[in-house]
């Protein structure tokens, strides 16, 4: 479910995880979302891949395993926001 920049997950406890979406890019042909938890339990940011299903309403979004991919779109994240965001 995604309302403004704010995507909720269940896990497989039922749980809702709300995560607040940073940053979208085009990589290699595929759709990633930068996210971080909104609720400050983590100060890690989470990459997740988009994948369209046939239902309009919702997408899949699978958190993406490879680093490759993962520390290239992160370094796109961190220049696009250098001037904005302090990194450390």
């Amino acid at each position: 479910m995604e309302q403004n920049n704010i995507i909720t997950f269940i896990d497989e406890k039922g749980k809702k995880i709300d995560y607040e979406v940073l940053d979208i890019q085009l990589y290699q042909g595929n759709i990633y979302c930068v996210c971080y938890l909104t609720d400050n339990s983590s100060t890690e940011v989470y990459i997740f891949r988009v994948e369209e299903t046939e239902n309009k309403d919702y997408d899949n979004y699978i958190l993406e395993t490879d680093e490759n991919i993962t520390n290239e779109v992160f370094k796109r994240f961190k220049e696009k926001n250098k001037d904005t965001i302090e990194f450390l």
